[in-house]
């Protein structure tokens, strides 16, 4: 099936790595190759069927917090920002980041207080 990836880490969809549906269904990769400039064909253990492969269309596809890389200074996880407190440039509490809407640009949702 097609896959777009969404990750700095090019190893992420090798044999062998296991990842989750947004749907909370594990997979695991056979193997993966370059498609045009469309992403990836990656073949699934255990998904023989076309039918199988559309079951899965439209999943978001992520990975246990714990397979993340180490991050350098200054990088951060999107979801390792909700809840924390927003402050004006004076220091004054706006409120708390409620959640990250990622995509084209990545922006925070702040909940007022």
């Amino acid at each position: 099936m097609t896959v777009l990836p969404d990750t700095d880490d090019p190893d992420r969809f090798a044999a062998g790595s296991r990842l989750s549906t947004d749907a909370g269904r594990a997979l695991v990769v056979d193997r993966a190759t370059a498609y045009r400039d469309r992403g990836l064909i990656v073949a699934f253990e255990g998904v023989t069927t076309r039918d199988e492969a559309e079951r899965l269309r439209g999943s978001e596809l992520t990975i246990d917090p714990s397979q993340r890389r180490q991050l350098g200074d200054g990088e951060f996880w999107p979801d390792d920002l909700i809840g924390l407190e927003v402050v004006d440039t004076a220091g004054e509490a706006i409120g708390t980041v409620a959640d990250v809407e990622t995509g084209g640009q990545d922006r925070l949702v702040i909940e007022t207080t």
